[in-house]
């Protein structure tokens, strides 16, 4: 079915300061459908044409095309991440909520 050609939810967020720019950088861990085995300490590859994310920050979408976004500290964090399929859209959420910073650059 469509549905389970959606791509998965990515995983393992996280969320850095730089302290230079005085900005966030929130990153994942995206996962593929298609030949999901990890060989040569390579990314597996993602099974589609683009590689593209959609995060709702405060009900609004932001789409960016890497597993990264930066924002500005103060601005509010995003709270859900979705990988984006060409064919079959939107897939699984993952859900964000509060991070601590994991490291500062």
């Amino acid at each position: 079915t469509g549905q389970a050609a959606k791509p998965y939810a990515p995983v393992n967020p996280q969320l850095s300061l730089n302290t230079a720019t005085n900005e966030y950088i929130l990153t994942w861990d995206r996962r593929t459908r298609r030949d999901g085995d990890w060989r040569d300490n390579v990314d597996v590859s993602i099974g589609e044409t683009t590689e593209q994310y959609e995060l709702i920050v405060n009900s609004t979408s932001v789409f960016v095309t890497s597993a990264s976004y930066t924002f500005p500290v103060g601005n509010p964090i995003p709270t859900t991440i979705y990988q984006i399929s060409e064919s079959v859209g939107r897939g699984k959420g993952l859900s964000v909520g509060s991070l601590p910073v994991s490291r500062v650059v």
